[in-house]
């Protein structure tokens, strides 16, 4: 998904697209007081504002399947009036026994409770509406223009402003872990870069270094020769991720050294260089035999 999925406005020619900003945000603004104010159980009011959305919708030609898939994102929300169900006096429809206690559905909480969810939705699916025909600057524009507070309005702005960049550097952050991360295409797993390479692609020769995801794939079947190193103290790989690739590959050499995790990285306070130098001895001295 791109983080141009979050900017709701369709550019359409219509005669809603045409309306002033102002006329359409204080339209949307009575229609949501309407939907509020409209009293539980009034479904015929209801189905008239419904009626009513789907009109403007037909007259703005957006595809009703997809404000309608938008709108669903307040449901979960509206759920948080579930608790009328069981507290509305009235006639019990169902009653659930939980030991000493009974939970009872009465039909003035049924209706409470629709009711709610009704008004809820009915409301996203205008602001949606209002969004999907007014671009965002001159969404601003009329909410200066009616009155709003203009650190409001400039709090409304930055807020969004800052809504595509958080979001793009998700991105950036998803894709750089993706290019770090070998793995074939399909595969939900990150790993060890060496690991990975040693089972999916031709190479002569692997050897990887305190694999933190190493015993996620440990069933995978190295396609050429391949050495690990390991830390005893490595807090973020246990023991037992070693002996689940050990069982795995009983003949894989797997050499683990009295250090940390990082123990190889001169950069970091981890650094072992006894262990370092060991591992490397063992490592070039492995490539020779196979690489050459």
């Amino acid at each position: 998904m791109h983080i141009s999925y979050l900017d709701q406005y369709l550019d359409l020619d219509s005669v809603v697209h045409r309306l002033d900003g102002r006329a359409k945000l204080l339209a949307t603004i009575a229609f949501v007081l309407a939907c509020t104010l409209t009293p539980a159980g009034r479904w015929a009011a209801f189905a008239a504002l419904a009626l009513l959305w789907v009109v403007i919708v037909a007259l703005v030609r957006v595809p009703h399947g997809l404000l309608l898939r938008r709108g669903l994102v307040a449901l979960p929300f509206a759920l948080a009036a579930i608790t009328l169900l069981f507290t509305r006096p009235g006639v019990p429809w169902w009653t659930l026994a939980i030991g000493p206690w009974h939970l009872s559905i009465s039909d003035a909480g049924v209706i409470a409770f629709v009711s709610v969810m009704l008004k809820s939705w009915l409301s996203v699916l205008m602001a949606l509406l209002l969004t999907a025909t007014t671009s965002y600057p001159a969404l601003m524009q009329a909410l200066r223009q009616v009155g709003t507070p203009t650190l409001l309005v400039a709090i409304i702005s930055f807020l969004y402003r800052y809504l595509f960049v958080l979001a793009d550097e998700a991105q950036r952050l998803l894709r750089a872990r993706e290019a770090r991360s070998a793995r074939p295409a399909g595969v939900r797993a990150g790993g060890s870069i060496a690991w990975r390479t040693a089972t999916q692609l031709a190479v002569d020769a692997a050897v990887g270094y305190y694999g933190g995801m190493i015993a996620e794939f440990a069933a995978e079947n190295p396609k050429c020769p391949v050495m690990l190193h390991f830390g005893e103290k490595d807090q973020s790989i246990p023991k037992a991720h070693i002996e689940t690739v050990n069982r795995h590959h009983p003949n894989l050499p797997i050499h683990v050294y009295p250090a940390d995790h990082g123990f190889n990285c001169d950069d970091r306070k981890q650094y072992d260089p006894e262990a370092a130098k060991l591992a490397r001895e063992r490592t070039l001295a492995f490539f020779r035999n196979h690489v050459g």
